[in-house]
């Protein structure tokens, strides 16, 4: 299976000046978007939920959710 490359800008959805440019590695099949602690801790997003997640070895793990603005090749999200 491949994966698509595309560049695009997270940020904060309420401090849109906290923004990083980024190249997202899209799974076509997948409903979330992940990045990394680092990248949501500079970017001040806050959590607002945690939800477990099935992770393809059938491992269940819990994750922080958060709230972020994204834009791919002039599209915009806000997830």
């Amino acid at each position: 299976m491949d994966y698509i490359r595309v560049k695009g800008v997270i940020a904060n959805p309420f401090k849109r000046d906290l923004k990083l440019d980024v190249e997202f590695v899209v799974d076509t099949g997948a409903i979330y978007t992940m990045i990394p602690k680092f990248m949501a801790e500079k970017l001040d997003l806050k959590v607002t939920d945690k939800r477990k997640f099935r992770i393809a070895s059938g491992e269940v793990v819990e994750y922080p959710v958060s709230e972020a603005f994204i834009r791919v090749e002039g599209r915009v999200l806000r997830v």
